[in-house]
């Protein structure tokens, strides 16, 4: 049993070698990602320039426009994110990320009694995260990372149609943050 167990290993190890040299063109300077999972709520890029040997700059935007029966969302986010590659960038291995953000949501709900409900957010966010780049072929590639986020969001209330205040909701602090993206390089 022993056998068999170091023989997956050594064929799961060797099936990921290959994988550990793999890196973009040498001649590419931009990597456009986004997160498939978020394609579901709307549009998220990631544009990233090679400002250096190890590192990344560049622009992150979300369009979120979801309407589900009778609950509505809308918003958007602008950012700014950098990336450190401990190796080199646009090759495969581990980096760490930082980043500024603004986010403004709109919610929207309207019940079985035709009452009508909204709730709007703005936040301003800063992330510090680390993870690791695969890349195949001379392009496409994968990121997955993890990290934390502080969030400094203004106060949130839900509101009835008639303009009443029904609840406020506090919200802050600091949380996990993720990325999980699929990228091409030129």
């Amino acid at each position: 049993m022993n056998y068999l167990k170091l023989i997956f290993t050594a064929a799961l190890v060797s099936a990921f070698l290959p994988l550990s040299a793999a890196h973009a063109d040498p001649s590419d300077n931009w990597d456009i990602m986004t997160n498939p999972l978020g394609l579901i709520l709307g549009v998220n890029a990631n544009l990233q320039y090679k400002i250096s040997d190890q590192m990344t700059i560049g622009p992150n935007l979300t369009l979120i426009s979801v309407n589900i029966n009778d609950f509505k969302m809308n918003g958007f986010g602008i950012g700014v994110s950098s990336d450190y590659y401990f190796d080199q960038a646009f090759k495969t291995g581990w980096y760490m990320s930082g980043g500024l953000g603004f986010d403004s949501f709109g919610l929207s709900y309207t019940d079985s009694d035709n009452n009508h409900f909204s709730q709007n957010v703005s936040n301003f966010s800063v992330k510090a995260l680390g993870g690791y780049k695969w890349f195949w072929g001379h392009s496409f590639n994968l990121t997955l990372g993890l990290g934390l986020a502080g969030n400094f969001p203004s106060q949130s209330s839900v509101t009835s149609d008639n303009g009443k205040q029904t609840k406020s909701v506090p919200l802050s602090g600091i949380g996990l943050a993720g990325d999980a993206s699929i990228g091409w390089t030129f």
